[in-house]
């Protein structure tokens, strides 16, 4: 698409034969994430690591420490590059390519907490449960600015997705607001 622009850090508005293609930035992304996650570990395609300049190591709770150990597999299989560091310490000298976290101990926190929340409140096979827990984290955030280049990418990647239309959550990816719908909105009358 060439008519692309964002609104308020969190849409990409697409011009499109029908009408506007409205795309939730961040739900897109976690779809895209998602989706290449699930194949990386369906298929045992292990993820490239970029190294970090100083290892971090990260303590848990014993509790997260054993969901982080449960996980360990799935993390070296995405491109983390983490190893038991002692009781409840992990030390991370790696993290997948292209993920732009600093805090290494803030996201992995937080891809517990979201695991622990959605074995609580869903019935999730492991896999599942941490594909959309790190995608949920890792994902292009609402109040992001995105480069046209940024844009074009996420849109061909959501529609190379299998169900493009939903988040991993169940959430609308994008609308399309046609033009029929802009011309009832307007009390356009034919």
């Amino acid at each position: 698409p060439t008519n692309i622009f964002q609104l308020d850090n969190r849409y990409i508005v697409s011009i499109i034969k029908s009408g506007l293609l409205i795309i939730d930035q961040q739900l897109a992304h976690e779809r895209v994430l998602y989706d290449k996650f699930m194949e990386m570990m369906e298929n045992k395609i292990s993820g490239e690591a970029q190294q970090l300049l100083y290892p971090q190591t990260v303590k848990f709770s014993p509790q997260d420490s054993e969901i982080i150990s449960s996980l360990l597999g799935e993390l070296v299989t995405l491109g983390f590059s983490i190893s038991g560091f002692g009781k409840n310490t992990f030390l991370v000298d790696g993290l997948p390519a292209g993920i732009k976290e600093k805090d290494v101990t803030t996201l992995l926190e937080n891809v517990v907490e979201n695991f622990k929340k959605n074995q609580t409140d869903l019935v999730l096979d492991k896999k599942i449960n941490f594909a959309r827990s790190l995608s949920k984290n890792i994902s292009i955030k609402h109040g992001r600015s995105l480069r046209l280049e940024e844009m074009n990418n996420l849109i061909d990647e959501l529609f190379a997705c299998k169900v493009p239309e939903s988040s991993p959550d169940g959430k609308p990816t994008y609308i399309i607001l046609n033009i029929d719908e802009l011309e009832n909105r307007f009390k356009i009358k034919k």
